[in-house]
């Protein structure tokens, strides 16, 4: 009996212990993660009115006759001349725009040629494109007049609202963080959106209308065969009617809220 009891005690002994080993066996239980920081998605723009402060002529040489060669010649002759005087006027970038030539029908026949070209010229001054329209103004065509807002312009106004879209940007974001009941807020992810290079706007009809030399229609909105000879008066009065246009930087972000 005594023998007995002393494998019974073993084997209960036995089967506890395997049981504390399987029990030690389970994998500990993960911490609970802690929750997410809650986010504010955040938008805030600056916007400033600015005066299109660079003038964009075009001129224009044009000639018709029988014979393509002569006419070619013609014209870039005339537009070398003007090409070389406006890129040595100091404030002037200038550019050929190209050369195109088109057969000319009369009831449907062959009657000749009529070759173009074009310059292109740039300036934020006035004063040195109505030079250059004086001086050449009885050889070429003004083609078009247009104004847009110059690369240093536009880089300096960007720059100063990028500063002030930031400031509203902060506030917006304190005023947030307050509003629900939050204390502050770090900065999480952000970009800058800034403005397309604006193309150039034409001026209008009316505000030059007065000033044409010989009576010519000026072509505003695309080259074409119709021009007014060029002269001072025709481009200070175009100058005087630049407009202006808006210019806005955004500033996107998202804060993480801090108690």
């Amino acid at each position: 009996m005594r023998h007995l009891a002393s494998i019974a005690v073993f084997a209960a002994f036995v089967a506890l212990a395997g049981f504390g080993t399987a029990a030690s066996a389970q994998p500990a239980s993960a911490p609970a993660a802690a929750p997410a920081a809650p986010t504010l998605r955040l938008s805030a723009q600056a916007t400033r009115s600015v005066a299109l402060d660079e003038m964009v002529v075009v001129l224009a040489s044009e000639q018709e006759g029988p014979a393509v060669g002569p006419l070619n010649r013609a014209v870039l002759e005339a537009l070398s001349a003007a090409l070389a005087a406006a890129r040595a006027e100091p404030g002037v970038e200038a550019e050929f725009s190209g050369i195109h030539s088109f057969p000319v029908r009369v009831k449907d026949k062959p009657a000749g040629w009529r070759v173009r070209g074009e310059l292109t010229l740039r300036s934020r001054r006035h004063e040195p494109l109505a030079a250059l329209a004086t001086r050449f103004g009885d050889k070429l065509l003004l083609s078009d007049v247009r104004f847009r807002l110059s690369r240093e312009q536009a880089e300096q106004t960007q720059a100063a609202l990028i500063d002030e879209a930031g400031r509203a940007f902060r506030l917006k974001a304190e005023q947030g963080a307050r509003a629900l009941g939050f204390k502050g807020y770090e900065l999480q992810s952000a970009g800058i959106d800034l403005p397309p290079a604006m193309p150039p706007v034409p001026v209008m009809r009316a505000a030059v209308a007065g000033a044409m030399a010989d009576g010519g229609e000026m072509a505003m909105a695309a080259p074409s065969a119709a021009g007014g000879r060029a002269d001072a008066a025709l481009l200070s009065a175009a100058f005087a009617a630049a407009g202006r246009t808006d210019v806005t930087v955004t500033i996107n972000g998202v804060v993480v809220l801090r108690p």
